[in-house]
Parts: C-alpha cells; structure tokens; sequence
C-alpha cells in the first residue's frame, strides 16, 4: 500500500486516513472483536479493570454518553467519524473536581485494539478532546512512534528509523514539557525537552484538542464560547513548536511527508481560529 503520509494524522473530510489505518491494524493481525458490552457509535464501551486498579473512577452513565455521540457528530462530524472508525473500546471515566485525565490502554481481553479512556462529564468538549488526543497517540504508536501500547510495554520515547533519524537520547523542545505550567510529572514537573518521537506524539494530540475546542465554539458560541481561551492557550505555542520540529527532525522521506501534513494541518487550523475570532467578535 502506497500511503501519503501528510494525510493521517489530523482526521480527513475523505476518511483517508481511516483507510490507511485500518489497513495498518489488518496487517498487524488487528480483527474487530464482538464482545457482550455496551456501545456508543460502535465502539465498546467498557473497562476490564477494577476500580482499584483504575487511574480514575470506571463512569457510565447513558444519557451522557448519548450527548456526546449526539453532539460531536454535529459539531466535529470529520473527527468524531475518525474516532469511532478506529477507536475500539472506549472506557470513559469521572472526572474529579474537574482534574481531565486520559490516556492509551492494552489489555489482553482486546488484542491489538485501539482503547481510549478519557472522561465523561455533562460538557462533551471534554470527552472528544481527550478521545481525538488519545486517538491520535495511536496513530503515533501505530506507525512505530515508540515502543508501542501492550499490556507489558507503554512507551512513546523510541524514535523510528523509518520516519526519523534522531537518537531517543537527543531532546526536542516539547510543546507540553517545555513550558513551566503544563511540564509532566513524569519529567519533574520542570521544563525540560523531551525524545523528537515524544515530541511529535504531544504535537499532534494537542493539536487536535485545539481544534476540537474551536469547532465546538463555532457549533454553537453561545454554549461553547469558553473553549476558545483554551483553544488559544495550545494554539499559542505552535509556531514556536512547529519550528522547533521542523529544525530539530532528521527525517527521512516519509518523515518529511509527515512533517509537511503536521505544517499543512497547523496552517489551516490558525487560519480557522482567526477566521473564527473575527467572525465572534462581530456577532457576540
């Protein structure tokens, strides 16, 4: 299969990018499952852990999840169509005090599945943010961003000599752990660089929830409008980031193809904000 690497990482109004994956998964010995669990667009819905063993609170609730199917196939029709094309089993979770946390899962129960657990609350912003960010983690990981996502093995630091070049001991301004008010636990909570693989992972998957706040706004300001501020706060750092990558990566021909649909895909996101910003200003 001959793949354009500039189109599967952001979702496609086409669903290239559904096409090449699910081929990706096929090839990898990936066959959607049936199990006897809930649903919610096709995907499962389910944790196979107990509470004890859960980063976060298992929450189910069916009229929230409904709202969520309901409301992001209006506002954010292309990502939402993305998200329950490929992601297998969603496990949603309570959203404490309002403390988001998501995050890639593997169980032996779902061999070779793409599970996300994001949470679930009354403002399906928050649920679809999380799925697409998690989403695309795997998207990363499916391509050899990392070690991979297993019941044994949870790692995005490898690089791939197939897509880039850079040793995992060479660090790469981050565009989550370079900056003092989002730097990770598992880097100190201190700025710091981070492996170029780990870097494209956060790239693209906050991208995407910059996006996903912004389409949200502009289905419906008057409900939405709050989101804008945090569509800014990530979109703020892109040039930034975006050069930082586009310097830092010694890519090989399918990582410049990459790379070239990450700037594509920033561009046309700015593009929309400011469109979007203008347009808000004059109506609200």
């Amino acid at each position: 299969m001959t793949i354009d690497y500039s189109r599967i990482i952001n979702a496609q109004p086409d669903g290239y990018d559904i096409q090449v994956y699910q081929q990706i998964k096929a090839e990898k010995g990936f066959t959607r499952k049936e199990f006897p669990f809930k649903k919610m667009s096709g995907m499962y819905v389910h944790t196979w852990k107990t509470n004890a063993e859960m980063e976060a609170e298992y929450f189910t609730d069916n009229v929230l999840l409904s709202k969520v199917s309901n409301e992001a196939a209006k506002a954010v029709p292309t990502i939402w169509n993305c998200i329950i094309n490929l992601v297998d089993v969603f496990t949603p979770i309570a959203c404490v005090d309002g403390n988001e946390f998501s995050c890639q899962h593997a169980a032996v129960e779902y061999p070779n599945s793409w599970i996300v657990m994001a949470p679930l609350t009354e403002d399906p912003v928050i649920t679809v943010r999380n799925m697409y960010h998690e989403m695309i983690h795997w998207k990363f990981t499916a391509l050899g961003f990392g070690k991979g996502c297993t019941p044994e093995v949870f790692d995005m630091l490898e690089t791939t000599d197939e897509f880039v070049l850079n040793p995992v001991s060479e660090l790469h301004h981050s565009i989550v752990n370079s900056y003092p008010d989002t730097a990770q636990p598992s880097v100190g909570n201190k700025p710091t660089g981070r492996p170029i693989s780990a870097s494209l992972h956060a790239y693209g998957s906050f991208l995407g929830e910059a996006e996903v706040a912004m389409k949200f706004v502009q289905y419906n300001p008057q409900k939405y409008y709050y989101w804008l501020g945090y569509a800014q706060r990530w979109g703020n750092r892109l040039d930034e980031s975006l050069e930082a990558l586009m310097k830092g990566t010694k890519a090989t021909a399918k990582g410049a193809q990459l790379l070239l649909g990450l700037y594509r895909w920033t561009k046309d996101y700015q593009e929309e904000y400011n469109d979007t910003l203008k347009t808000l200003s004059k109506l609200m």
